[in-house]
């Protein structure tokens, strides 16, 4: 666990900081843990531990739009939302552009 880690969500930024990266801080910090018995995350906040179930997501906190706890516990197990690039059916194309 660094120092630069810890200190990211103390600091008055945090506020300024994006989902991804108040959740890349979580992780690099070392403050979520997974309790496989009950299948939830504790995600250790900014002001108190957030319990955190994938499926469905949930979570007790008062964000109004995307939760950082959440976000955290996807990336924790490699479910990151990453862009993925849409696969064309060529059946569906007209045939002069199939040429």
């Amino acid at each position: 666990m660094t120092v630069e880690a810890t200190n990211v969500l103390d600091s008055t930024e945090s506020a300024a900081l994006t989902v991804n990266e108040r959740a890349a801080a979580v992780i690099n910090a070392g403050k979520i843990d997974l309790n496989c018995k009950l299948g939830v995350f504790t995600v250790i906040g900014t002001s108190e531990p957030q319990v955190v179930r994938l499926f469905p997501e949930t979570c007790l906190c008062s964000a109004q739009s995307a939760c950082y706890h959440v976000t955290a516990a996807c990336m924790s197990v490699g479910l990151a939302d990453e862009p993925q690039s849409r696969r064309i059916n060529l059946m569906h194309l007209p045939r002069q552009q199939r040429k």
